[in-house]
């Protein structure tokens, strides 16, 4: 094995070290990264659960809307409602 002389040791020890504390920095960068990602998929899944009962509320009201005791109950205030000037469904 042939001896190397020392400044190329001591240079290429501080190459190692210089490359381990990047390695590290990396990787808490990407632990970062990872915990942005995870904060993020959280709040989308929030969203989506929010769409879905929006979407799950309208559904009811179109089905009650559409119910014929709705459409009675609605008949029968009639009168009412053009007493006091109440408008007419959309």
């Amino acid at each position: 094995m042939p001896e190397q002389d020392p400044g190329e040791a001591d240079a290429l020890q501080s190459e190692l070290e210089a490359l381990d504390k990047e390695v590290l920095r990396l990787r808490d960068a990407l632990i970062g990264k990872e915990a942005e990602l995870a904060t993020a998929l959280g709040r989308i899944e929030e969203l989506e659960t929010t769409i879905l009962r929006f979407l799950n509320m309208e559904q009811r009201l179109d089905s009650v809307l559409q119910s014929r005791s709705w459409r009675l109950m609605w008949a029968a205030g009639a009168p009412l409602r053009k007493l006091r000037g109440g408008d007419e469904p959309t």
